[in-house]
């Protein structure tokens, strides 16, 4: 958007299995580049996945596209947080073996690699909605 509310350029998603695919949060690193996190459909079954996309500072799709099959049900991301280093982390519900819905956070470097990932059980079915 520019200063006065216009749009400077619009891009869509269509993930692999060409169904849902939800947007759920967005942000900017210090490079300019930008994120956008939230959920598609599943290569693997009919439930849904984390979805992590990045577009440089040229308005293009990089290529860096990660989805996360966490658990064999629907893992729902939620939002995202990027950090000093323009590490990304994104956060949601995954289902738990046990309490029902955990949340799940996962870290990727600027590259789309990688770094961890953390599931936390919760009692009741709640999805974390904010990173800092």
């Amino acid at each position: 958007m520019t200063l006065f509310g216009n749009g400077q350029w619009i891009r869509t998603f269509n993930g692999a299995e060409n169904g849902t695919d939800y947007a759920k949060d967005i942000g900017v690193d210090k490079y300019g580049d930008i994120y956008v996190t939230g959920s598609g459909d599943s290569t693997t079954d009919s439930d849904m996945d984390y979805i992590l996309l990045k577009y440089d500072v040229m308005d293009l799709f990089n290529g860096c596209q990660n989805t996360m099959e966490l658990q064999t049900e629907s893992d729902e991301a939620g939002a995202l947080a990027i950090d000093d280093s323009a590490n990304v982390s994104i956060t949601g519900v995954s289902p738990g073996t046990i309490t029902g819905n955990d949340y799940a956070t996962v870290k990727f470097d600027r590259n789309g690699n990688e770094l961890w990932s953390k599931d936390t059980a919760v009692l009741l079915t709640e999805m974390m909605r904010h990173l800092r």
